[in-house]
């Protein structure tokens, strides 16, 4: 992620990202070349959050995991601190509310933003299992 002071300095930004290599913990050492940008608006930010939906090869399920210790740093999350991330195992196209609410409580949630943020974590596995199957047609089970 970079964070650009003006429009013109992200303008230069994206000329030095697009058609780079990209080499992270993700792609692994071969890396990937960036091939598209997502330019937003700063915002101000209280606090960071990470939710991500991930792959559990050993289970063969997607997993919902979040923490309220991530954010763009997951990673140095997972490898020094892995007890903050929680994880719920979720069957490919749902996570069960009581789920989402266990999730969004242990990250800190406040009471009475809880509801909303259960009902945005539902609507997340359905619309990633939706994507996955346009995007590859082999999946079976779409």
């Amino acid at each position: 992620m970079k964070v650009a002071k003006d429009a013109t300095a992200a303008v230069e930004l994206a000329r030095r990202i697009l058609g780079m290599k990209l080499v992270t913990h993700q792609t692994g050492p071969e890396g990937r070349i960036v091939q598209r940008l997502l330019i937003e608006e700063t915002l101000p930010i209280d606090r960071e959050l990470y939710l991500g939906i991930v792959l559990d090869r050993v289970q063969g399920k997607p997993v919902f995991m979040a923490s309220a210790a991530g954010g763009m740093e997951i990673e140095e999350v997972a490898a020094k601190t892995p007890e903050l991330i929680l994880k719920q195992t979720i069957e490919p196209a749902s996570i069960v509310r009581l789920q989402a609410r266990k999730l969004a409580f242990g990250i800190g949630i406040p009471a009475a933003s809880v509801n909303s943020a259960a009902a945005a974590m539902a609507r997340w596995p359905r619309r990633m299992w939706r994507w996955t199957c346009r995007w590859r047609r082999s999946i079976r089970s779409c």
